[in-house]
């Protein structure tokens, strides 16, 4: 599915299997998806699986089991901002955390320090 872009102010395309929006490393239980991704940023990580072979999909699989980050891999596109707004001509549905989320178009931002944690 083709999808389009916009990460503070900057636009990308790219012919996607599958996105995710992160705010930590760690995804579905699996502990460094990327590297890069941070809590305290500011930033949201945008990890976009590239369409690609079954055989480029098991491999990338394999490293998410092995405990790897796929941010580098060549199959990913990632990006890191404060914005995204991400649409598609598909119809298609967001998922947050496993229950049902908004229609894409989606906008998602994040505001640094917004609120305190005590701990």
């Amino acid at each position: 599915m083709p999808l389009d872009i916009t990460a503070d102010g900057q636009k990308f395309s790219v012919d996607a299997f599958l996105f995710l929006v992160l705010n930590s490393p760690s995804v579905a239980g699996f502990k460094k998806i990327s590297d890069a991704a941070q809590i305290d940023d500011g930033k949201l990580d945008l990890l976009v699986l590239k369409k690609c072979s079954a055989t480029a999909l098991i491999n990338l699989a394999k490293k998410i089991l092995a405990g790897g980050s796929i941010q580098s891999d060549e199959n990913i596109f990632f990006l890191q901002a404060a914005t995204f707004a991400i649409k598609t001509s598909a119809e298609l549905t967001s998922d947050l955390d496993g229950e049902a989320g908004d229609h894409l178009p989606l906008k998602i931002e994040t505001i640094r320090h917004a609120i305190e944690i005590f701990y």
